[in-house]
């Protein structure tokens, strides 16, 4: 009699067992197929900037940050002036190829500290304000870090190097990218980014 009841209380817990896991597994599929319907619709809502309009943008960020750079660059060192040196010399063709040097780098570290800065302070710069779009993870369609967006400025180099290819790749590809999207895992997009980084969009860049 005891050995029935025992048997029959087994029974009962494995019955409950076998319910709360077939609610575990119906919870996991519903969860699965409201985050795939949501990848989907998230899919054909995304807007990205076109080559034109970011060629634009370029255009009107890089006039603005010279503009802005002008004082503190003058301050900072003197014009070079060619009439300055005597170009048969080789001594004076060095210091004025080392002049030039330290005065690109400065112009490139300034403007890229203020790309940057706008990047993470803003996730765009004032010419893609213009067209209200923003820089975002190309994965989950949230701000990028910081250090992506170091790396997105860096990574300019590269796109201008081979006679700015970089930069014309995103008139062909599919989702608006130049070679320093890709490298800093970047999109550019119309809208606003979303409010959290954990969104599994890179499910769907599987398939680009």
């Amino acid at each position: 009699m005891q050995q029935k009841h025992y048997s029959s209380k087994f029974e009962v817990k494995i019955q409950s067992w076998g319910r709360k896991l077939k609610l575990v597994v119906k919870t996991w599929t519903l969860e699965r197929t409201v985050k795939k319907m949501s990848l989907e619709t998230d899919q054909t809502e995304i807007r990205y900037l076109g080559f034109n309009a970011r060629f634009v943008a370029f255009l009107i960020d890089s006039t603005a940050a010279s503009i802005l750079m002008l004082p503190f660059l003058s301050r900072l060192m003197d014009d070079v002036e060619l009439s300055n040196y005597e170009l048969s010399d080789q001594s004076q063709r060095m210091e004025l190829l080392e002049r030039m040097t330290t005065q690109l780098t400065i112009d490139l570290v300034f403007m890229g500290t203020i790309f940057v800065l706008f990047w993470v302070y803003k996730n765009a710069t004032p010419g893609k304000m213009l067209f209200k779009s923003v820089i975002v993870d190309a994965k989950t369609l949230s701000a990028p870090s910081t250090i992506q967006n170091i790396i997105r400025y860096l990574a300019y180099f590269v796109s201008f190097s081979v006679l700015g290819l970089g930069f014309i790749w995103i008139a062909f590809d599919k989702r608006k990218q130049g070679w320093h999207d890709k490298l800093a895992g970047t999109v550019v997009i119309i809208g606003k980014p979303a409010p959290v980084r954990a969104q599994p969009y890179g499910e769907t860049d599987r398939n680009d």
